[in-house]
């Protein structure tokens, strides 16, 4: 059986969370989780902390073993195979989270330099490298015994965490160019207009148009950088917006459907039923969630 690692550790109580955003947790034997997990749709930072695992993804498969930390970005879908000695150590940022982070520009030009390079990114720590970063897991870990400071105490930490790994990917020449810095900043910018737009602006022509590009241009930097399409995007963020609606609101699906851009009702539906596999009145009586498209 497979299962979201992110909608495990949303739902796992020996999970560390902040502000719905940081998810930390080790798994290992006694987690009891499905042999097969799919990781996408966030940050993820997974160190081998013994054992070995495979990751996989369409194009290819890769073994995971002691001081491996493979890292991926929200786009990227990879199924991680635990093996029943493995231990590791798990950090999943939501992008939310991730770019409120000072250090998050820096970073992520760092990330998108080295993501780009490897189909299922992977870095072998070197030894000092692997304590520092295990270590400042381990604070993560223990944060929810702060009170007053909690929230200074560990965006503090995680921006300790992101320099950390940026460090040991510029130690490994694996810095990004000019183009990738070019790339990286059409999408941040994309990203940006599409987390205050997409309830009004479902076309690419709008995204486009506002970055002074081609949608052409656009589409192949968003397809590199995420390995997803810009239409996957703004799907992503339309059905996302209206399952919480639907979720957490007493509008009916006539509203949710306007507050969602969507004039008219049946095509919201269609729209929603593409991407969810149901329709919206099933979906507001169901009993049990639902992934993200």
């Amino acid at each position: 059986m497979e299962i979201s690692l992110l909608r495990w550790l949303r739902e796992n109580n020996d999970c560390h969370v902040y502000e719905n955003y940081l998810y930390h947790s080790v798994i290992d034997e006694k987690s009891r989780l499905p042999q097969y997990l799919s990781c996408s749709g966030a940050f993820f930072f997974i160190l081998v902390l013994n054992g070995t695992c495979s990751a996989a993804n369409h194009d290819s498969c890769s073994r995971l073993r002691h001081a491996d930390l493979m890292i991926l970005s929200p786009g990227m879908e990879v199924i991680l195979d635990l093996q029943p000695d493995t231990c590791v150590s798990c950090i999943s940022f939501e992008p939310e989270f991730f770019d409120s982070l000072p250090v998050s520009q820096h970073v992520y030009q760092q990330l998108a330099g080295f993501i780009n390079l490897q189909q299922i990114p992977i870095i072998r720590l070197a030894e000092p490298a692997r304590d520092n970063i295990s270590r400042t897991m381990t604070l993560l870990n223990n944060c929810s015994s702060y009170q007053l400071n909690k929230d200074g105490i560990m965006k503090s930490l995680c921006n300790s965490f992101l320099l950390q790994v940026a460090e040991c990917l510029n130690g490994n020449n694996l810095a990004s160019s000019n183009h990738t810095k070019r790339a990286l900043a059409i999408y941040r910018n994309f990203r940006r207009l599409l987390v205050e737009n997409y309830r009004t602006a479902h076309d690419i022509e709008f995204y486009a148009d506002r970055l002074c590009i081609s949608t052409t241009y656009l589409s192949r930097v968003v397809k590199k950088t995420t390995g997803r399409t810009v239409r996957f995007h703004i799907a992503y963020f339309l059905c996302a917006e209206a399952q919480r609606l639907l979720d957490s609101t007493d509008l009916d699906i006539k509203e949710v459907a306007l507050m969602t851009g969507f004039s008219d009702q049946s095509v919201f539906g269609k729209f929603f039923k593409k991407h969810t596999g149901m329709t919206p009145s099933k979906f507001k009586t169901r009993k049990t969630t639902i992934p993200n498209p």
